[in-house]
């Protein structure tokens, strides 16, 4: 696509990607990933409610804190279960970690939370950040590759990549977890990572209009998280009517679902 990141970014506005969070879960045992609940900030309250496919999860219980499934919750503050997963500002490498994260030193913590994933060492749980769509279809969502650990070399092609760089997606349909599953390429074809998997779906409406323009937005060092070591921007057009995280599957629970869609980027 013509237009550069910097242009994208202006014509979505300040507010892309201030939107809601998908709280998502993944079986320890299947390794299948499945959204469970819907994180969002409205009117200066935080608030959480579950999915209705949380129900149906087989080994997926409440969150610690969050007990019922049918309760649309509220609070001033961060939930615990949430809040444990943003670190500490008293922290002596608290800068260092927001630079890892290319934030500004007064993120809000849902603002780090959609940009770190949230996720801890055995944990099943995390966070994914709904891409920002205007009334037109452009869109633009930003996400660390994944996987990068698990691909021989991918750290070392990595260290060589310069921000802005072009970078391309390769399905890969004989994956075993996810046939839906979008390999993310350098510009000579060697693989990276992927495409998270609760983005992938939007991924691929991307690609039914046109290849989105996928950049580099930042690298970061070898000895960084291998979660947090390639930062990209992702800027195309979607097909009309399209509306990321959205249909039957995500409906909430507790029937509040207008009320959490007032977060989101329009």
């Amino acid at each position: 696509m013509a237009s550069s990141a910097a242009a994208v970014q202006q014509r979505l506005g300040s507010r892309a990607g201030d939107g809601r969070l998908i709280v998502a879960w993944q079986n320890p045992e299947t390794r299948v990933i499945a959204p469970v609940g819907l994180l969002g900030c409205t009117d200066g309250r935080y608030t959480f409610v579950y999915l209705k496919g949380a129900l149906e999860l087989e080994g997926f219980r409440p969150l610690l804190g969050l007990p019922d499934f049918h309760e649309h919750y509220t609070a001033e503050r961060l939930f615990p279960i949430f809040a444990q997963r943003v670190m500490g500002s008293g922290r002596p490498d608290y800068g260092r970690y927001l630079d890892l994260l290319r934030l500004r030193a007064d993120a809000s913590p849902l603002r780090i939370l959609s940009r770190s994933g949230g996720r801890r060492e055995g944990d099943s749980l995390f966070l994914v950040q709904e891409p920002a769509v205007r009334d037109d279809g452009l869109s633009r969502a930003i996400f660390f590759v994944h996987g990068v650990r698990h691909i021989p070399e991918a750290s070392a092609r990595i260290a060589g990549l310069t921000e802005g760089a072009e970078l391309q997606l390769q399905p890969v349909p004989d994956n075993p977890v996810n046939p839906l599953a979008l390999l993310v390429t350098a510009g000579d074809s060697s693989p990276l990572g992927y495409v998270p998997d609760l983005l992938v779906d939007y991924m691929h409406k991307l690609l039914e209009i046109d290849e989105p323009k996928l950049v580099v937005l930042q690298r970061n060092d070898e000895d960084s998280p291998p979660n947090l070591r390639l930062l990209v921007e992702c800027t195309g057009l979607l097909p009309a009517g399209y509306i990321p995280f959205s249909g039957s599957q995500w409906g909430a629970i507790a029937g509040c679902q207008a009320e959490l869609n007032r977060g989101r980027v329009d």
